[in-house]
């Protein structure tokens, strides 16, 4: 039986098999938004969208020792592909303005926040609440500027999936994504200079 996020679950952070940051040489981040589209032979266009934004992303390791590598595909394994969850920090998500945490105010499906914090968001900067217990694990992005003083609206995209009430956020290298990895098969390579190479597909989840 396939696994679900429930309350109050406790997820393993894969940061926590790494000493220092992550190893990564490179990474593709990506936002999915999966839409329904057609044209007629007329050239009207009709969309609709029926699910939420989610994002994802592929990362290359530098080259591994045996010491450093086998705590990172043992984790790996342990999830039996994309069974189980578990939380990452991403290394390298830049984040531009100062308020790195605050609390915040929103209705589901706005994509607007009021919050309660001194400094600047930026356009690009992500957002994710601390609401484990309402199993709020969905990652937002900023998609314009804010300078806030003391309050303000923030907009986000996509809309909120569950509603917040003065809820605690975090911003920046805080965020923990929850995520799965996007197959069920790891592969790695090792080669005659005794190094591992190794690729990883993850997609966020919530």
């Amino acid at each position: 039986m396939g696994t679900y996020p429930s309350i109050g679950t406790s997820f393993d952070h894969f940061n926590d098999r790494i000493t220092g940051d992550i190893p990564w040489q490179e990474m593709d981040f990506k936002s999915n938004n999966e839409t329904l589209y057609s044209r007629s032979l007329s050239g009207r266009v009709q969309t609709r969208s029926f699910s939420t934004q989610y994002f994802s992303w592929k990362a290359v390791f530098t080259p591994l020792t045996h010491t450093e590598f086998k705590p990172i595909y043992s984790f790996l394994h342990g999830k039996a592909g994309r069974l189980s969850p578990f939380t990452i920090t991403i290394p390298g998500l830049a984040h531009e303005g100062t308020v790195t945490t605050g609390t915040a105010t929103g209705t589901i499906g706005s994509r607007s926040l009021t919050v309660s914090a001194t400094g600047t968001l930026k356009a690009g900067d992500l957002i994710a609440f601390n609401d484990t217990a309402g199993e709020h694990h969905k990652v937002y992005m900023v998609t314009d500027d804010a300078t806030l003083s003391g309050s303000g609206t923030v907009n986000i995209f996509p809309g909120l999936i569950k509603a917040e009430t003065s809820t605690t956020f975090f911003t920046g290298q805080n965020i923990k994504f929850l995520a799965r990895s996007t197959n069920d098969v790891q592969t790695y390579n090792l080669a005659t200079d005794g190094f591992y190479r190794f690729e990883i597909e993850m997609e966020e989840t919530f």
